[in-house]
């Protein structure tokens, strides 16, 4: 009885994908490994829509986080469109493509909901897949949205021979981007890119294929993030307030510089503190003025910088100017 049961499960998953819908387990599975991601820095900022690949990575395309990418804004995920349930995650750009329109960022929330690429032979034209994202990010509400589509045409490159594109006849609107093309058993087809300008084309959307995202994701996952002790010189405009843990770390858009402040008494509002970081010539590279607070008695408060486009090799002092 129990090989009939999982028979008849496998043959109605079956029937409602060639019906054109999905099972709700698979439908499920897809909608919670889909994230909203938006790159912010002050009033301006960037959105759109991520998977998670592994329990703290996830894939998104390079235009939707170019901003920190290249200049450090801050990336936020939201997890979940349960309000109940609905997590804030910081991630951090580890790896990007700018050609291939395609980043993998790590977030400091891992998540067990992660979806897998499909075969990339297996794809095919008239095949049924599902655009999976939050279009329009949170204006329509905060929940992912599936829609269904046709693969249209799949487009090699010419030299190679390779798949290079894939094109679709689904809906994608903004915020799409970044976001899972799955096939029938929720496995990944292709990442939206795009859509096509109804004066080029009407009802056309593009997307990368799975052989190409995986081929990615596997020399990004290789992409190591230097970190290096930084002594951190001078005084503090305040008593009994010290400075420890100096280290810098290497950033996709530059580098990071941070330390620790630690208070033995607790301390009044401190004024804003200068950063000046050098190179072996004692050249200044930046210049920064970074807002601290206040600090209660035995705190540590993390302090870091965001030196952009500056070589992590070239960063060898920091000190505290007067």
């Amino acid at each position: 009885m129990k090989g009939f049961g999982a028979v008849a499960i496998a043959l109605n998953a079956a029937l409602a994908a060639q019906a054109g819908t999905l099972p709700k387990a698979t439908v499920d599975r897809v909608a919670a490994a889909c994230v909203l991601i938006q790159a912010i820095e002050g009033k301006e900022g960037s959105a759109g829509s991520g998977f998670f690949v592994g329990r703290n990575e996830v894939l998104t395309n390079y235009h939707v986080v170019k901003n920190a990418a290249e200049g450090g804004a801050k990336v936020t995920l939201v997890m979940g469109t349960d309000p109940r349930t609905r997590k804030l995650a910081n991630a951090d750009v580890v790896a990007g493509d700018e050609t291939l329109d395609l980043a993998l960022l790590r977030t400091d929330q891992p998540s067990a909901n992660v979806l897998r690429f499909a075969a990339e032979r297996s794809l095919a034209l008239t095949q049924q897949v599902w655009v999976a994202g939050f279009p329009f990010g949170t204006k329509p509400g905060l929940e992912v949205t599936l829609t269904a589509g046709t693969i249209s045409a799949l487009r090699h490159d010419d030299a190679t021979g390779a798949l290079r594109q894939v094109q679709l006849d689904a809906a994608v609107n903004p915020g799409n981007s970044g976001g899972p093309v799955v096939d029938d058993k929720g496995n990944v087809a292709a990442v939206t890119v795009a859509t096509v300008k109804p004066a080029v084309g009407s009802g056309m959307a593009l997307a990368i294929p799975c052989g190409a995202a995986e081929g990615f994701l596997k020399v990004a996952r290789q992409a190591k993030r230097r970190t290096a002790r930084l002594q951190v010189a001078g005084r503090l405009p305040v008593r009994n307030v010290h400075i420890g843990g100096g280290e810098k770390a290497e950033e996709i858009w530059g580098t990071s510089v941070s330390f620790t402040l630690r208070s033995v008494r607790g301390t009044d509002e401190l004024p804003t503190v200068t950063l000046e970081v050098t190179n072996r010539r004692h050249e200044v590279l930046a210049r920064e003025t970074v807002e601290v607070g206040t600090l209660a008695p035995r705190e540590e408060k993390p302090v870091t910088v965001r030196l952009r486009r500056v070589a992590f090799d070239d960063v060898a002092a920091c000190r505290i100017a007067e």
